[in-house]
């Protein structure tokens, strides 16, 4: 009997103390006015569940998501969930702000860069906001990527321009890097090649890395299908484009995106997609420079450089 009794009063203790952490945990989720409050009521209660939201996290409303998120805050057009600031404040948060140029040095020096931020940022600010400004930026892409050449893997550069395609946008490349290639001046210019209207890479895709080119690309579209027509005689656009159709190149690969536009008054951004678990992150700048001064283009655009405000082939 005593065996029995020192039982039940383990049972009893056991379902007391699992009553009391269910309490707890309860709480943790639930409001008291909540479906919580029903759990342990000796009567089954038939009043409905209270949902209520909280506010998200600065995070999630600080977060760049898209470039066109960017442009409405580079602009002063405030979105959904993000108050409108002063001009200079919104720009500035646009910057990447773990860059180490934007840091006094220990010496307490400011650095070229931290300089040249603060003198885009007065010159912006001193321009009145654009009521377009998607249509006043001039885009460009430059998108890294990797191949198998010859039971090896193989880096790649494809740098795109975003163009009309009739009353539309798409992306089109302009150019290319791939210094494994060797040359080949047999491969076939791209202006022969016949054109599909339904193919092409929409006016959004860098948001995504351009994950719809890779798929296109190892499906077996031509990269021909993708080039600007003015372009087409591009040698290094042509040795990949034939390549990649003979199957010499195979399984392409898109890594990384940083995404170039001209802003006025004759200035040229970098972008790049930062993914942080913090308050700053998404599509921020991460470089920038004067049309007409020192450039922060790769050497393949530069030729792109002229007049000072607009990127074209001479």
């Amino acid at each position: 009997m005593k065996r029995v009794a020192t039982v039940w009063i383990v049972v009893g203790l056991w379902l007391s103390a699992w009553q009391t952490r269910g309490q707890e945990t309860d709480s943790l989720f639930f409001k008291p006015d909540s479906l919580a409050a029903t759990l342990t009521s000796p009567e089954k209660s038939t009043r409905p569940a209270v949902v209520q939201r909280v506010a998200a996290e600065s995070f999630m409303t600080a977060r760049v998501h898209f470039t066109g998120d960017f442009i409405r805050r580079f602009y002063g057009q405030a979105g959904t969930g993000n108050p409108p600031m002063a001009r200079e404040m919104q720009i500035r948060a646009l910057f990447d702000n773990e860059d180490a140029r934007l840091n006094r040095r220990p010496t307490g020096e400011r650095s070229r860069y931290a300089d040249l931020v603060d003198e885009f940022v007065a010159d912006v600010c001193r321009v009145q906001p654009l009521p377009t400004p998607t249509d006043a930026n001039e885009w460009y892409a430059e998108v890294r990527g990797r191949v198998t050449w010859q039971h090896r893997e193989r880096d790649f550069t494809l740098y795109l321009r975003k163009n009309r395609n009739g009353a539309n946008w798409a992306w089109q490349m302009i150019g290319a890097e791939a210094a494994f290639l060797p040359p080949d001046g047999d491969a076939p210019d791209l202006t022969v090649i016949r054109r599909d209207s339904l193919v092409f890479i929409p006016p959004n895709a860098h948001e995504l890395n351009f994950m719809g080119l890779a798929k296109q690309l190892r499906s077996g579209i031509g990269l021909g299908q993708f080039v600007d027509p003015a372009l087409a005689h591009d040698p290094t656009l042509r040795g990949l484009a034939q390549r990649l159709a003979d199957g010499q190149l195979r399984l392409p690969t898109l890594l990384t995106t940083t995404v170039s536009l001209t802003v006025p008054p004759g200035w040229l951004v970098q972008l790049r997609q930062f993914n942080r678990e913090t308050d700053h992150s998404g599509w921020l700048i991460s470089d920038l420079c004067r049309l007409g001064g020192p450039t922060c283009l790769p050497p393949v655009l530069q030729p792109f450089m002229t007049n000072n405000h607009s990127l074209h082939k001479p």
